[in-house]
């Protein structure tokens, strides 16, 4: 079946199907794995398809031709007691208190990060900007110390 299937699926125009694949595509058809066509058995056997539309798989033959994974095995729940219960419902705030602290603090750093760098950034471009200036200031300052004394 999946492998007429596919053939549905790659537009495989049913005149190209053998005999035996009209067969297991009237037994898809009558599933309900693909639409667009309509399928009948004529008296003599042979098996003849009608296109309303251009075919295509529906969900039910999708889930056929590609299974979903199978989920983990289900876990026996044994019946906890209002305690039990009590203490898994704490774990599981706590757990996601830790998680919303651990948010914050990583949104802190992040804002501290992005100020030093502003600050460090602005005091660069103030020293280059006007580096000449705080040169003439400095020199200033220490003719000025060595006058006095």
């Amino acid at each position: 079946m999946q492998m007429v299937l596919r053939k549905i699926e790659t537009k495989t125009d049913f005149k190209n199907f053998s005999s035996k694949e009209m067969q297991i595509a009237k037994e898809c058809y009558d599933a309900g794995f693909f639409e667009g066509v309509v399928m009948q058995k004529m008296i003599s056997g042979r098996i003849v398809a009608e296109y309303c539309h251009e075919p295509r798989l529906t969900h039910k033959g999708l889930q056929f031709l590609y299974p979903p994974e199978p989920e983990e095995p289900t876990k026996v729940e044994v019946s906890m007691s209002d305690a039990e219960h009590e203490l898994q419902a704490e774990k599981e705030r706590n757990d996601r208190a830790e998680k919303e602290a651990d948010r914050i603090k990583e949104h802190k750093f992040q804002l501290f990060s992005v100020v030093v760098g502003a600050v460090a950034g602005s005091l660069l471009t103030l020293l280059v900007e006007h580096f000449n200036e705080i040169v003439d200031v400095m020199l200033l300052f220490i003719n000025k110390v060595f006058q006095v004394q």
